[in-house]
């Protein structure tokens, strides 16, 4: 089944907007910046499909971190990531659809 990523997301009572950007630092290992004060998450446009799927269920899980005030480790958001999708590919046969987001 494909879900189609939306534009924007709500999480909590915060809403942000999603987009496609050249410019991340993929090189250093990132493939998804979150930035809480514009509310923004841009992934790197060049990314294959299984990054930027589980970096969205990374950087959501980094801002239900921020709002409710847990802190997990970085290592430790990868992998609870990777579970959630392979809950959602593996077993539930849901699919990603980008064509929504657009490049900034």
């Amino acid at each position: 089944m494909k879900v189609k990523i939306p534009q924007k997301i709500k999480i909590g009572t915060h809403c942000y907007n999603l987009s496609f950007t050249p410019h991340i630092h993929c090189d250093e290992g990132r493939y998804a910046n979150c930035n809480h004060r514009t509310q923004e998450i841009q992934f790197w446009s060049e990314s294959p499909k299984s990054i930027a799927d589980e970096s969205l269920i990374h950087e959501v899980l980094h801002i239900g971190e921020l709002f409710q005030r847990i802190d997990v480790s970085d290592p430790d958001i990868d992998r609870i990531a990777n579970i959630i999708m392979i809950l959602l590919k593996d077993n539930l046969g849901i699919e990603f659809d980008w064509s929504l987001i657009q490049e900034k």
